[in-house]
Formats: C-alpha cells, structure tokens, sequence
C-alpha cells in the first residue's frame, strides 16, 4: 500500500520513506520529509476495514515506517558504521583468491537474507583485524531489521562491559542491569563483536551467562571474532580463550555457520 501524496521519485530517501539522522553515538534514521502526513489515515496509523459485518483495524504503512525507525534506532551501531551495508563492501581485486574468497561470503550472506527467518542459523565471521567483519556483520544486521519485523542489537561486549561497570556495581542499580541483560538477551538478532574478548573472571562468567540464555532459546546470534575458529591457521585458537563447553556449541552446524574472512587491513591502508 502506498501513501498517498508520497512522491513515489523521492530525490532524498529514494522511496526508503527515511534517511539518515546526525548522531554522534549511534547510529539513527528518521521520516522522510515526503513521509510527514500520511493522507490514508491522517497520521492515526491504523486504518479500519469491515469483514463478515465486523469492524477490524490494520496498520497503515505509516505505522510501519515508524515502527521499522524504531526498531534500527534501537539497535545501538557506532555511528562510525552507520553507513556500512553488503552492498558498499569492497572487495579486494587485487587478489584473486581473497576477492574470490570474499565474494563467496557475500553470497552467502545474501542467501541468508533471501531465506531468512527466526529459525536461521547463527552466522560466525572470524579473521584477522580489519578485514571489514564488522562492517558485514552490521551490514547485515540492519538489512534485517529494515526488511523484516525484527528487533536486534549489536554488542561491542568488551566496550559494553566498560560503559556499564556502575551497573554491575551499584546494587542500587540492580533492576537497571536486570532490563539490560533482558533485552540483550531477548532480541531476535543479537550482533557480538569482538567475541571471547574477555579480561577478567567476571567478564568471562557474564559473556558465557548471555551467550548461553540465548543458545538455550535459540535466539540468532551473529559473532564476529579474530580467534581462529580452526586449530590450523597462525592466530590465536578460539578453543584456547572460551570454555569448552561453549565452544562445542560454537561448532554446533544447526546453530552456527562460519565463515573465514580473508583480506588486508584496511585500516592501515
């Protein structure tokens, strides 16, 4: 269903209905100024239909942009990787076998988007630094979220645990903490960047705690991480820095897809 009085050319959203808001945090999107006044339901959000002599409401289209706006600002993205989706990543063509390589996860990642729903399998991106997992990680993340009705949330865990020390901390701040760790825990998607990057014992006991409440619900989780996820490349094993528990779960094919990612730093070039 269309709005009526939308310019179906929209120069700026191009028919998106949003755009890009300036953060400095995170990452958001708001209307389109041709999405301001929907003409269907003036601004009301529903619209009633009549079936069998019963009068039911839907949610106009309006309702949906506003719902999906909510749903990516939620979603917690560095502001620095609001722009990053499958179709801006650049492949290093310089070489054949890293550009045939990361051409192979780039189809596969729009295969899971193609066939995706709540029963999907975890995606694993693992490979040296600055090889762009983020940037696909997220990239796919926000595809899913502006694409379908589902909610998400991408966890830089080590960075998290720094920002939120006053609520492991404070006992007053107990129910704060509690919401917290519900909604990381409870979200359709959850994106751990910077997977097994933990420190202290406490850290480790907190990582395994969310990691295994969402195995357990088989909630999709998408884990980025430079630990070798196969015991035969030169970087550190990922089953020398996680329990072996968990990482029996991480070999868990019904549950996980990996992927090597392969490249150059692009940081540093």
């Amino acid at each position: 269903m269309l709005i009526e009085g939308v310019n179906m050319n929209c120069p700026i959203c191009k028919d998106k209905k949003y755009v890009s808001k300036k953060s400095f945090n995170y990452a958001q999107i708001e209307k389109c100024e041709c999405s301001y006044d929907c003409k269907i339901c003036n601004n009301w959000g529903h619209i009633p239909f009549y079936k069998d002599g019963y009068r039911y409401l839907k949610k106009c289209e309006c309702k949906k942009i506003d719902e999906k706006i909510k749903r990516y600002n939620e979603l917690r993205i560095p502001a620095r990787y609001a722009n990053k989706k499958l179709s801006n990543f650049k492949i290093e063509m310089f070489n054949k076998v890293v550009a045939d390589t990361q051409k192979g996860i780039l189809k596969t990642l729009n295969t899971y988007i193609d066939n995706f729903d709540l029963d999907s399998k975890g995606i694993i991106l693992y490979g040296g630094h600055g090889v762009g997992k983020t940037h696909l990680l997220i990239g796919l993340l926000s595809h899913l979220v502006l694409n379908f009705e589902v909610t998400g949330l991408y966890l830089d865990f080590p960075q998290w645990i720094l920002e939120n020390k006053s609520l492991f901390t404070n006992f007053n701040l107990n129910e704060q903490l509690q919401a917290e760790m519900n909604r990381i825990t409870t979200v359709d998607i959850l994106v751990i960047d910077e997977f097994a990057k933990n420190r202290t014992q406490f850290e480790k006991e907190t990582f395994e705690k969310i990691f295994y409440e969402r195995y357990n619900k088989r909630k999709i989780m998408f884990i980025g991480t430079d630990y070798e996820i196969t015991n035969k490349g030169n970087g550190k094993y990922m089953g020398d820095m996680v329990s072996p528990a968990l990482f029996s779960r991480l070999g868990d094919f019904n549950s996980f897809e990996a992927n090597l990612l392969i490249g150059d730093d692009y940081r540093l070039n």
